[in-house]
């Protein structure tokens, strides 16, 4: 768990020590996002055709388990393609690392919300905390597979909670598995959308490759999702 979160926390304090050159008051205006990542993705596609389908990322950057085979997004290769890296980049002070991802089979540029990143960096000290007191972890409730609920009142801590980047009034919750993990658990959006969606999905649909099919936005830290009699049911992480 600190590995991964750690190289993330690395990265992003070496890119804030880079410069900001907009107010913050742009960086975070998420009115403009679509915006940023259409002429991202334009960049991108440019750079593919003229740089014979090569991509232009991070080929030597540690990739978390997270972001599962996605790959980031090196703005130093998109000069001449791009005027200038988004003001909602990390690059740039903003909230959002740029990834790539495949989505209906086309590489597709998508948002990870690093703020998520470091909510559950803030989590973790407590939880380590309680497990070399109490040689357990602070489980709560089963969820299935591994995964429970927080114990917050042993944590002595506030319940941590995540705002959707899919449904702006859902909070979602914290769960941990039984090495320590933590993840963000996006059923409720799952079922927002499912119950939105006309079309009937197969029995075992990747869930969590579905849902980065509905928006912008990567489910960050979410652990993988089945279709299983109509739900999304949380799988074992290794």
């Amino acid at each position: 768990m600190k590995r991964w979160i750690g190289w993330i926390s690395v990265f992003v304090s070496f890119l804030m020590m880079t410069g900001c050159m907009y107010p913050q008051n742009l960086r975070q205006d998420v009115a403009h996002l679509p915006q940023h990542v259409s002429t991202v993705q334009a960049a991108v596609d440019a750079y593919r055709k003229n740089e014979r389908n090569r991509l232009p990322i991070k080929e030597r950057a540690p990739q978390a388990p997270f972001l599962y085979g996605k790959y980031i997004i090196d703005f130093s290769k998109l000069q001449g393609y791009i005027s200038q890296i988004p003001p909602s980049a990390f690059e740039e002070g903003g909230d959002f690392l740029y990834v790539l991802t495949v989505v209906d089979k086309q590489l597709a540029v998508r948002l990870y919300d690093l703020r998520v990143t470091e909510k559950l960096r803030e989590l973790q000290p407590a939880i380590q905390v309680y497990r070399e007191k109490n040689g357990k972890w602070p489980f709560a409730s089963v969820v299935g597979n591994g995964f429970y609920t927080i114990d917050y009142r042993v944590l002595q801590t506030d319940p941590v909670t995540i705002p959707s980047p899919y449904h702006p009034h859902l909070q979602l919750p914290l769960l941990i598995d039984d090495k320590g993990r933590l993840y963000v658990d996006y059923r409720m959006d799952v079922m927002q959308y499912l119950q939105q969606s006309s079309k009937r999905l197969p029995e075992g649909t990747d869930m969590v490759g579905w849902l980065e099919k509905q928006s912008l936005y990567l489910p960050a830290h979410t652990p993988p999702m089945r279709l299983k009699k109509g739900e999304p049911v949380l799988e074992r992480v290794r």
